[in-house]
């Protein structure tokens, strides 16, 4: 993904790239809460890109909940997608508490299907709820679709 460190004039709004990952904000720098979680973001996007479910296993907290679209066959004994490419857009972080804070935006991806040819890039909505328990963050929901 290109960077693209601009700010839009009439709204006082930036995209800052880190990464795999964009962020919407409305200054060029980051509070320390909010970049320690842009950080984590962009581990959690590398980790689902590259199907690395060690580093999945100490993003996401043990309850983690997905909910995405209905009615899918999974034909991997790695349940997780198979990506060629995945990039995110964070539009807004809200810091709901000092140990629970929500990200939200799209990405957009391209996956390869189980016939090994890829699919069209794709965009999707998507929603996370990250929480501190024990000064470690964890994604406990991700909503997509």
């Amino acid at each position: 993904m290109p960077s693209l460190n601009a700010a839009h004039a009439a709204d006082k709004w930036a995209i800052v790239s880190k990464g795999n990952i964009s962020i919407k904000t409305h200054g060029l720098s980051l509070s320390a809460l909010e970049t320690e979680i842009t950080d984590l973001e962009s581990r959690e996007c590398d980790a689902v890109r590259k199907r690395d479910t060690l580093m999945l296993m100490r993003l996401w907290s043990r309850d983690f909940t997905l909910q995405e679209k209905q009615d899918e066959i999974i034909n991997s004994k790695n349940g997780l997608p198979n990506y060629i490419s995945l990039t995110r857009m964070i539009e807004t972080i809200t810091i709901l508490d000092n140990n629970t804070v929500s990200t939200s935006g799209f990405e957009l991806f391209r996956e390869i299907r189980a016939d090994r040819k890829s699919n069209p890039e794709e965009t999707r909505k998507y929603f996370h709820i990250w929480t501190r328990k024990n000064d470690l963050w964890k994604l406990t929901t991700k909503r997509a679709g």
